[in-house]
């Protein structure tokens, strides 16, 4: 399997469309990146908090749906700066306002618009992963 140009080996997924889920899952399988899915905010919340109390590596990236029930995207993000503050971390949306970008960027988010194509992904998380962390960076895609 060819590894990620960015030597990018592990992202976790939260999306509460399973579809939408497997989907991401299988493009970024096909890039050498290692997926772990979850299916709302609570999980990913619970995924970080359990991978930092073992002193287990984190991921190198987080991709968050923004709309999922129980603690959205936004809510999860916050939680998990707590426990890692500068883990690079994608949002996406299909209803993304200047709002919501700005509310990402103020939690040191990038940012993607839906639909998007998995190599405008794959050029973000390169793009992130060279990028120091306090840098934002909104990529639009339509």
């Amino acid at each position: 399997m060819t590894q990620c140009p960015s030597g990018l080996t592990r992202v976790v997924v939260a999306d509460d469309e399973p579809e939408m889920r497997r989907l991401l899952s299988f493009d970024l399988e096909r890039h050498g990146v290692e997926v772990l899915e979850v299916e709302d905010g609570e999980a990913l919340v619970a995924c970080i908090e359990e991978l930092v109390a073992r002193g287990d590596p984190l991921p190198d990236v987080i991709i968050s749906d923004v709309r999922m029930p129980k603690l959205d995207g936004l809510g999860a993000l916050a939680r998990i700066r707590e426990l890692a503050p500068e883990l690079p971390t994608i949002v996406v949306s299909g209803f993304a306002s200047s709002h919501l970008r700005r509310a990402a960027q103020a939690l040191g988010a990038h940012t993607l618009d839906k639909p998007f194509e998995v190599d405008d992904l794959m050029s973000l998380m390169t793009l992130l992963l060279r990028t120091p962390p306090s840098r934002a960076i909104t990529l639009e895609t339509r």
